[in-house]
């Protein structure tokens, strides 16, 4: 920790004009500060938080710069908030080992990605993109603070951002190959869509439950692809299901399910539904729940009635149920 930064944030703290969320997190820097030249802390935990104090410091100057358009200072004052708070928990002695080394990790991994945000050379497409990524997933991390959250649906969306951080620090490594990079970009642009969609008021609870169902099965994909000890073939074939669940057109199955809607006279506003969900989060989830649309009831009742049994499950159970159907494979 370099003196530079320890007044920087001495400086945030005290600054009168500054926000109350700057002051706020810039007194929890100061108290990560303390975690950090503690000789108790590990050397890795030290080195994570000193680099999360340094990027977290570099947000809040972005935050107090009158310069800043006003949609980004909303997506970084999410963002430091809940950093804030996770810092917080890191910092509480009351936190279980294993929580507190957890946290530690994402945040390492979410910092990085504001190193990436917070250079002035990042191109603003790649910059817009990644600020909304970062903001979901750390209005996530509000739900896993939150003590009224399920335990089970705690484990999913701390899964969930355990392995979208990791799939960041992929993206931002120079030795990952472009192709899988651009992948990777895509996965988690549609997870972090699908967290969107499950964190807004408006979404529908049994949409919500297929979505989170979603988020599970893609975590779960990057994990194993992201797990040292798995298997090279174990791995590939994890990555050619990830491939499938991005939805993309020329997925084979996605061509074929679409020439059976086209088969069963669908609208085109049922196209454009199926086509949007699938953009969104992705083959075979995405697509299911577009056929499920209203706009889609005609074209769901008539495969079902020529005996397209992934149809007849559509139009009597929750899409995210039907997803069997979808495989011939196996």
């Amino acid at each position: 920790m370099t003196p530079e930064l320890e007044e920087e944030v001495e400086a945030l703290a005290e600054r009168q004009d500054a926000s109350k969320v700057t002051k706020k997190t810039a007194d929890q820097l100061q108290s990560t500060m303390q975690m950090v030249e503690n000789p108790k802390t590990p050397l890795k935990a030290r080195v994570a938080l000193a680099n999360a104090v340094q990027q977290v410091s570099a947000t809040l100057e972005i935050i107090e710069d009158p310069k800043t358009p006003p949609k980004d200072r909303a997506a970084f004052i999410t963002v430091v908030q809940q950093v804030s708070t996770t810092l917080e928990i890191i910092n509480d002695p009351k936190t279980p080992p294993k929580e507190r080394a957890a946290f530690i990790t994402v945040v390492q991994r979410m910092t990085t990605t504001l190193k990436v945000i917070n250079d002035p050379k990042t191109p603003p497409k790649e910059r817009a993109a990644f600020i909304t990524v970062v903001q979901r997933v750390t209005t996530t991390l509000e739900i896993i603070h939150d003590p009224k959250t399920r335990p089970k649906v705690r484990a999913t969306f701390m899964q969930c951002v355990q392995q979208v951080s990791i799939t960041l620090v992929a993206i931002h490594d120079p030795k990952t190959p472009p192709k899988e990079r651009a992948a990777f970009a895509k996965v988690v642009q549609q997870v972090t869509a699908s967290l969107g969609m499950i964190h807004a008021s408006k979404t529908p609870p049994k949409e919500r439950a297929a979505l989170i169902n979603v988020v599970q099965q893609v975590s779960t994909l990057l994990k194993v692809i992201h797990a040292p000890d798995t298997r090279p073939q174990e791995r590939n074939e994890a990555k050619r299901k990830l491939g499938q669940q991005a939805g993309l057109i020329n997925n084979p199955q996605f061509v074929a399910f679409m020439a059976d809607v086209a088969r069963y006279s669908a609208s085109a506003q049922c196209v454009n539904k199926i086509v949007y969900r699938t953009r969104q989060i992705g083959w075979p989830y995405g697509t299911l729940w577009g056929l499920s649309d209203k706009a889609c009831i005609a074209t769901l009742a008539e495969g079902a009635r020529q005996g397209n049994e992934l149809f007849k499950c559509v139009q009597k159970y929750p899409f995210s149920t039907c997803v069997g159907y979808t495989k011939p494979d196996g």
